[in-house]
């Protein structure tokens, strides 16, 4: 019984370690943060991600998103607008690449500038989403509409 565990035990770990999601290498060198793998398309269209000591917070319009190693595609939210408002955001970028858009109608409107404060005027009734896409990126946003 303690051998037929122990086997279980080590297929499972190396059916995991065979199949796990790694992060993408930051190819382009620490002064360049451009995206260097990941494309506007998969920004678009969303892929998979994936994050180390993650933190993030939502409510009464703002939040923040604060990440140690990221890699991948993730919607951080969805904004929506009654009335014409402003949204400001601040990105600082520590390590990494990264790439911080607004998507309206599958088409990115707004590449954010990171390491400065950006403010965006939204038109009401649009529906814009939020998004990062990051190369072994250590991060920190924080947003409020």
């Amino acid at each position: 019984m303690k051998k037929s565990v122990f086997v279980l035990f080590i297929a499972l770990a190396l059916l995991l370690s065979s199949c796990s999601i790694k992060q993408i290498e930051d190819t382009n060198g620490e002064e360049d943060a451009s995206l260097a793998t990941l494309t506007d398309d998969d920004i678009i269209n969303g892929s998979s991600s994936i994050s180390y000591v993650s933190v993030q917070h939502r409510s009464d319009g703002k939040g923040s998103l604060s990440v140690d190693t990221f890699s991948g595609v993730k919607k951080v939210d969805t904004i929506k607008f009654d009335t014409d408002a402003v949204f400001n955001i601040n990105v600082r970028l520590d390590k990494g690449n990264l790439a911080v858009v607004l998507i309206k109608n599958d088409e990115i409107v707004h590449r954010i500038p990171v390491n400065e404060e950006t403010e965006i005027s939204l038109e009401k009734d649009v529906k814009y989403k939020l998004v990062v896409a990051g190369e072994s990126a250590g991060f920190k946003i924080e947003y409020n509409y």
